[in-house]
This record gives structure tokens, C-alpha cells and sequence, in this order.
């Protein structure tokens, strides 16, 4: 499955320009109507995680893209993303069916918590990752130039985004639990889902997302990892 992905890496289609520029649209419409919200939630939110320096920014992106894809905000209970559909509505009915379909599609999205089952493609960029939260298998393509290089058995928690295909690609600041603990943090992670869920559709439950980091956190710095 990894194979065919390769050559697409590097040659990424109209259709995935097309949201990938939107996605660049969302963060610019995100950031200039909503920074002050934005900074003050993930900021209170920091300051009771348990953390190293080490990780700041890319704790601190995580959390961006939970306010903006994932938490209702004021009265009206939308995302940010919803407010980004509803301001924009005119223009993306101009879109390309398939990314309409997949703009769609983001307004279901949970940062995950993945195991890398493959790592093994040609080009050094397209994982197979399983959800550990609802055991969903993805097909994750890294599309930007700097990342961490992940390995089978590795516990990687972040924004997995659908693409106009079948693939996912994982947004910037996705933080990497080399294999040897990512196995012991499942094991708190899971339990913790499975108590607090709201339903069994790990989708359903972003507020969660939080205390899941938490958790993660403290035994990354337990196994000396941060």
C-alpha cells in the first residue's frame, strides 16, 4: 500500500495543493480573528501539563490545532473551523467536489494517538499508523520538509488530516514516543478513553484530548523522554 504512495510525495496533486492552501487560509483566518482566544486557552492549558522546554512549541501546535478543528467555543458552539466554513461558505462551494468531500470530513477530527506499524516506504514519508483510541489503521503521508523520522513501534500523537485520497497527511510539531515506553503509555491512555468517553467514537470525545496529553506527558518524563 506504501509503495504507490511514494512518487506522489514529491508531486502532490491539484487537489491536494488546493487544501493545503486552505489549510494555510484556516490557520491566517484562525489566528487574526480568534489569536487572543486561541493563546489564552492552550496557555492555561500548558501551565497544568507536565512538560519539558524540549517540547513547548510542539505541545503548543497541538493544541492550536485542537482549538481550531476540535473545541467549541462562545455561545453559538462552533469551532473555529465551522466560523472559517460559514465566513467562506460562497467561495467553497467553488471547490472541487473532492475537496468539498474532504472539508467535510475535518469537521470530525481528533488529534490521535498512533503506533507507526510501517515504516519502511521507499521515500522515507508515508506510515502506516493504527489508532490506539479506536483501532483505525491510516495511511499517513509526511508532506513537510523537517520532521522527526519515525519508526515502527513508535507512539505518535497529533493531527492527522484526510486528503483527497485515501492517504492522511500529519500536520507539523507531532510529538514522537520512541517505541521502548510508547507501549506503557497505551496502557494509561486506553483505560483512561475508555472511562471518561462520552461514546466509543473516539471522534466524538475531543474534550479529552487534554487529559490524554496529560497523561502521556507524565510518563514521557517518568522514562526520562522530556
Amino acid at each position: 500500500m506504501e509503495s504507490k504512495y511514494d512518487s506522489f510525495m514529491y508531486y502532490p496533486d491539484y487537489l491536494q495543493k488546493n487544501l493545503f492552501e486552505i489549510l494555510d487560509d484556516i490557520f491566517d483566518f484562525s489566528l487574526h480573528n480568534f489569536r487572543r482566544k486561541i493563546l489564552a486557552e492552550t496557555e492555561e492549558i500548558i501551565v497544568q501539563l507536565n512538560y519539558s522546554k524540549e517540547i513547548e512549541s510542539d505541545l503548543m501546535s497541538q493544541l492550536i490545532y485542537w482549538m481550531i478543528f476540535c473545541k467549541p467555543i462562545e455561545m453559538e458552539n462552533k469551532t473555529i473551523y465551522q466560523h472559517y466554513l460559514f465566513r467562506n461558505k460562497t467561495k467553497m462551494r467553488d471547490k472541487p467536489t473532492p475537496v468539498q468531500k474532504v472539508l467535510v470530513n475535518w469537521l470530525f477530527l481528533n488529534p490521535g494517538f498512533y503506533i507507526v506499524e510501517s515504516d519502511n516506504s521507499l521515500s522515507g514519508r508515508v506510515y502506516i499508523f493504527r489508532n490506539m483510541l479506536d483501532n483505525r489503521q491510516k495511511l499517513v503521508c509526511v508532506f513537510h520538509t523537517h520532521f522527526q523520522q519515525m519508526q515502527r513501534g513508535d507512539l505518535i500523537t497529533g493531527m492527522v488530516m484526510p486528503m483527497a485520497d485515501e492517504s492522511h497527511s500529519i500536520l507539523r510539531g507531532f510529538i514522537r514516543i520512541p517505541a521502548p515506553i510508547s507501549k506503557t503509555i497505551v496502557s494509561h491512555i486506553v483505560p483512561h478513553f475508555k472511562k471518561n468517553a462520552s461514546s466509543g467514537n473516539y471522534y466524538a470525545n475531543p474534550q479529552l484530548y487534554p487529559s490524554l496529553l496529560n497523561i502521556t506527558l507524565k510518563q514521557m518524563e517518568r522514562g526520562k523522554i522530556v
